[in-house]
């Protein structure tokens, strides 16, 4: 570069000396037109940065094919003495004085911002705090319902049939209006369902030792389907007879009033089995 002549002149010289107009430059390096304006100024400033000025002026350069590098070179050192005049011009500025005052003020911002931070983290612990009681207090007021609501059959045990819990609530219900009434004579206590295993009572037990579909009819009423997986086990009580359909019958364990009877069929065979006060039997398909 020449001795005593800044980028911007050099830049605009050999623009003009070329004959190019700021917007045909614009139409070649893709540059806004105030950015091309400001290098030809030395304006580095009005630039948002110092790597888009150097980036800018590389283009420029190229297009007017003056000496990249050394141009470049020119302006690093520029941009270079321009941070050092400021960083100087501000520590002279600075006094004694009005370097405590930034201090304290710094300090004071820090305190309040480690306030506010303190605070909403306080905030976010108490609603999470809030959020798992309430959590909490739904699962075990829904666990206490479950635990009311499960039958007194025994633990793993559900019943299909509707006969004996029918009877158990209609009892139930009983004891509980009785008990409400003015005191009267004693009088007869009304007979709940047969216990277990009784002459009045069939109990009828489905155990699975693998997955097994269950279509079952107690006593002429509607059927009731399930799908058994291994370990569990179904209760029927019935005053007649049960009627129930095995779609793996070798993976069903019958018991009957207690006793385990004999295998009901093989492994992956649909057998179709009533069970009555005479022992049980196999039906053929569609007896109902």
């Amino acid at each position: 570069m020449v001795e005593g002549e800044s980028i911007g002149g050099r830049l605009k010289a050999a623009r003009l000396e070329q004959g190019f107009s700021l917007e045909q430059v614009v139409e070649q390096t893709r540059i806004n037109r105030d950015y091309i304006a400001a290098l030809e100024s030395d304006d580095h400033a009005a630039i948002p940065a110092d790597f888009y000025a150097i980036s800018f002026l590389r283009q420029y350069s190229a297009v007017l094919g003056l000496p990249t590098d050394d141009m470049v070179s020119a302006l690093r050192q520029e941009l270079a003495d321009a941070d050092d005049t400021t960083a100087e011009f501000s520590q002279l500025q600075v006094s004694p004085t009005s370097h405590a005052l930034w201090a304290a003020g710094f300090e004071k911002i820090r305190r309040w911002t480690g306030e506010f931070i303190a605070n909403r983290a306080n905030a976010v612990v108490a609603a999470a705090l809030m959020l798992v009681g309430a959590i909490g207090w739904w699962y075990v007021g829904c666990s206490e319902t479950a635990v009311i609501a499960t039958p007194p059959e025994g633990a793993g045990v559900e019943s299909l049939g509707a006969a004996g819990g029918a009877e158990a609530a209609a009892a139930a219900g009983t004891e509980a209006s009785e008990s409400a009434r003015p005191a009267t004579p004693p009088v007869a206590p009304t007979p709940g369902p047969a216990p277990l295993g009784s002459a009045e009572t069939l109990a009828i037990q489905l155990r699975a030792s693998g997955e097994v579909w269950v279509r079952a009819v107690v006593d002429g009423g509607r059927s009731q389907e399930a799908i058994l997986q291994a370990g569990n086990l179904r209760t029927f009580r019935a005053r007649e007879r049960v009627q129930f359909t095995a779609g793996n019958a070798g993976a069903i364990t019958l018991v009957v009033n207690g006793q385990v009877q004999d295998s009901i069929g093989e492994r992956g065979q649909v057998r179709h089995i009533q069970v009555d006060r005479d022992g049980w039997k196999a039906l053929p398909a569609g007896s109902f």
